[in-house]
């Protein structure tokens, strides 16, 4: 599948980048730090990328789209520096895991309950789950 798909990029600076995880990261406890999925394998990220004035980013957002649908099936987890600027909520905890997400929340809540750091994949203070879906912030 990743040979299927890695290769067929258009813009030149667009790449698939795979990580073997295992050793180190896989003997500190789950919840343990907030860097979850210990347990995967490997780690890939797709990333399009072009410059200004180049006309690769529609095609180059469907290949990524493309590609990672393909992937859904092989799928462990997610990590969170992986993530883009328009992910759903669910996947921000699914990077974290729900106890660690809840006690980083607890964090955010306690020491940022205005969510003035929101440039990130933002954990939103006193977030809680409705009904299967999470209380979205105003930031």
């Amino acid at each position: 599948m990743i040979a299927e798909h890695a290769f067929s990029s258009s813009s030149p600076r667009s790449y698939a980048a795979m990580f073997h995880l295992k050793g180190a990261v896989s003997r500190v406890a789950e919840g343990g730090t907030a860097f979850g999925n210990r347990q995967a394998s490997h780690a890939i990220t797709l990333d399009a990328v072009w410059r200004p004035g180049e006309d690769f980013g529609d095609r180059d957002t469907a290949w990524t789209r493309g590609f990672f649908s393909a992937l859904t099936r092989f799928r462990e987890g997610v990590y969170v520096n992986f993530l883009g600027g328009d992910e759903d909520p669910d996947r921000v905890r699914e990077a974290y895991g729900d106890s660690v997400y809840d006690r980083l929340v607890d964090v955010k809540t306690t020491y940022d309950p205005d969510n003035v750091f929101h440039h990130n994949q933002n954990i939103c203070p006193g977030t809680t789950r409705v009904s299967g879906t999470f209380r979205v912030c105003p930031h």
